[in-house]
């Protein structure tokens, strides 16, 4: 071998080169080398690394169409649980309002109303009067069956 970048155990390469170095000169043998090499498979294929990039044509969307509808779950997942939490809030907001209409002795109807078809119960306990609202939670939440309960209470005698 001449030592002029050539892999170790190609002897046919060998007997190539110096017919090449004795008909066409040095720039025969500089054609030969890398038009040898084009043919061999290396670790991406036949056309090297960039062919094997290109080759991946449409992986990207394809695995974003994978991935879409994970990212659009879980998005329905947060935003039911906000819904739920501000549900949560809307009837504690009631059960308070509730429970202190019925310790001033007026009506307490339109406590629930916010929360649209929620139920409100009352309940004594002592000096206090107490008040329970419980609702169908919205969106997503709703549609699982959910529901919110809140309690409330208020030093009753009208003070």
């Amino acid at each position: 071998m001449t030592g002029r970048g050539r892999r170790a155990g190609s002897g046919g390469d060998a007997d190539r080169s110096r017919e090449l170095r004795s008909a066409e000169g040095q720039d025969a043998i500089r054609a030969a080398d890398v038009s040898g090499w084009a043919g061999r498979r290396g670790p991406f294929g036949r056309g090297g690394l960039v062919s094997a990039l290109r080759a991946q044509h449409g992986g990207a969307a394809a695995e974003f169409a994978i991935v879409l509808p994970a990212v659009l779950a879980a998005l329905a997942l947060c935003l039911g649980a906000v819904q739920l939490a501000a549900t949560q809030l809307r009837a504690q907001d009631a059960a308070a309002d509730a429970a202190r209409a019925w310790a001033r002795g007026d009506d307490a109807s339109l406590a629930g109303r916010a929360l649209g078809s929620a139920s409100v119960a009352r309940s004594d306990e002592g000096d206090l009067v107490c008040a329970t609202v419980t609702a169908r939670a919205a969106g997503a939440a709703g549609v699982l069956g959910l529901d919110v309960s809140a309690r409330g209470c208020a030093l009753g005698g009208g003070l």
